[in-house]
């Protein structure tokens, strides 16, 4: 995992934002942000601040590693047991947990679980809202494709305690959120897996853009990765063998064009075209934008400075914060960047195992 900028390390909340969380190689990592940010041999005080804060957050993931931090937001098995108005006992046996804006996420073998605080009902009725509207429009030519890649409703109520459950279904077995598959590869993914995961990307937006809709949060933590596998030309296959890009996060924040923006993760408001933050509506670029974010922090660095051995078109198009006119004419010039990046496209073999 290359060493993070100064800019990325003073704006970090997590350990996991800018270090790989390898218990193997996390000492070594520490060592090489001390040679990189030395304040003894430039007399620099702002290296001084900096690897001040580096040393904080070598201490809070060795902490982590070991196993003394309860409530670290990644990697947290346990159980969440709630219970509906009608006294019905709900059991959830997770694996995988993270806190976010507006909710608790839970993972679980087959399903995807949002536990949301009371003060969020709005939050909570837009995600069921908007899926539900989505998936009315199954009969527009993109659908095929798209299906996969919005969540499937299948458990939502008000517990007895007070907040509200959201459980999705898995669509297959192997499909990890995007963070834990950042993880596995270090806390950076190689530039033809990132392609192949954005391209997705871009293919909802367009399909959403049909519908007269965005997202309004395409972060790496509101998505989910199928790796898939290599099929023969002609060969039946399951959606277990399909690659795809799960959008399931994040549906609290959507807004239909006629609609104000009703909030939206700060990664995504600090990209998010003046404009929109002004007239609070929002525009297909903020979707557009956020693909370019997410993109650059799969890469491993959401600033852009540093995006390793990244072929050049793809780290101009990253880094670029012009859109084209609608969601389609950036899907194709994504695709255009892409073949000048890598060529004709091609399935890329990911190795996967967590």
């Amino acid at each position: 995992m290359a060493v993070k900028t100064g800019k990325l390390i003073m704006s970090a909340t997590s350990p996991y934002e800018i270090f790989s969380m390898n218990p193997d190689t996390i000492d070594q990592q520490y060592e090489e942000y001390r040679e990189a940010y030395r304040p003894q041999a430039y007399n620099n005080i702002q290296n001084f601040v900096i690897m001040q804060k580096v040393t904080t957050l070598y201490r809070e993931a060795k902490e982590i590693l070991e196993g003394s931090d309860a409530t670290s937001p990644y990697y947290e098995s346990g159980t969440l047991e709630v219970h509906d108005r009608q006294g019905v006992t709900y059991t959830y046996r997770y694996r995988y947990k993270s806190e976010q804006k507006v909710a608790n996420m839970f993972v679980t073998e087959d399903k995807i679980v949002y536990l949301v605080p009371p003060e969020h009902k709005d939050y909570c009725l837009n995600f069921c809202k908007k899926v539900e509207d989505v998936r009315k429009k199954t009969y527009l030519g993109s659908w095929k494709d798209v299906e996969p890649m919005i969540p499937f409703i299948v458990e939502s109520y008000i517990t007895k305690e007070g907040p509200y459950v959201i459980a999705l279904k898995k669509p297959c077995e192997r499909i990890y959120p995007m963070r834990e598959l950042m993880n596995h590869f270090g806390g950076a993914l190689k530039p033809e897996y990132v392609s192949a995961i954005i391209h997705r990307l871009y293919h909802f937006v367009a399909h959403m853009g049909l519908l007269g809709m965005t997202h309004n949060a395409i972060t790496v933590d509101n998505l989910f990765f199928a790796p898939g596998r290599r099929t023969k030309d002609g060969e039946a296959y399951r959606i277990e063998d399909l690659r795809f890009v799960g959008v399931f996060g994040g549906w609290f924040f959507t807004t239909s064009s006629d609609e104000k923006i009703k909030g939206m993760p700060r990664e995504v408001f600090e990209i998010a075209p003046e404009e929109v933050k002004r007239m609070r509506y929002s525009s297909f670029e903020v979707d557009e934008l956020a693909i370019k974010r997410v993109g650059r922090e799969l890469l491993g660095d959401a600033s852009g400075a540093d995006l390793g051995a990244t072929p050049e078109p793809m780290a101009q198009w990253l880094n670029n914060s012009r859109c084209k006119e609608d969601a389609y004419a950036e899907y194709a010039a994504w695709e255009n960047t892409n073949r000048l990046a890598f060529g004709k496209r091609r399935f890329v073999d990911m190795d996967v195992s967590i």
